[in-house]
């Protein structure tokens, strides 16, 4: 099950994509606009973001940008949800790192069929980088560990 962000202003798509992609295996979260797209992106586990392009406060290409440059949510893959079938969009896109531009109206299963393209993708590269993380997790026990001992056996602190 994959938990997949969908940052829409447009009802319509939001209610649809919450009623259909839990029957296809995937848990939802929704947000109106940018801001509170990038909100929801950087505090809550998103496995796929689908990004309108044309919203208020924020456009999707501006939010697109701010995603790919923060490292907490750099690598969650974004898939561009839009009803602009624009080849100028399609190149800006691609050019912030989208994974894939889908044009609306797309059917949910044909939707959920991307989701599932880009986890497999992405999957590939993960092995690596949770390794990775492993090894960072087990250098922070270590130092943490450390400093206990070191801020006990300091004159000014007692334990």
């Amino acid at each position: 099950m994959a938990n997949i962000l969908v940052i829409d202003d447009d009802d319509s798509t939001c209610d649809l994509l919450q009623k259909t992609l839990p029957g296809l295996g995937h848990s939802v979260i929704t947000a109106k606009n940018g801001v509170e797209g990038f909100e929801k992106a950087f505090w809550r586990k998103a496995d796929v973001i689908l990004l309108d392009i044309v919203m208020p406060e924020e456009s999707g290409l501006e939010l697109l940008a701010r995603l790919k440059k923060s490292r907490r949510t750099q690598h969650i893959p974004v898939l561009m949800l839009t009803g602009y079938d624009d080849e100028e969009y399609r190149t800006q896109s691609s050019e912030e790192y989208a994974d894939y531009y889908i044009v609306k109206p797309s059917s949910p299963s044909a939707i959920s069929e991307k989701i599932e393209k880009t986890l497999k993708e992405s999957s590939v590269t993960a092995p690596p980088v949770l390794a990775r993380l492993s090894q960072i997790q087990g250098c922070t026990r270590k130092f943490s560990r450390e400093l206990a001992d070191f801020s006990c056996e300091s004159p000014t602190h007692f334990c």
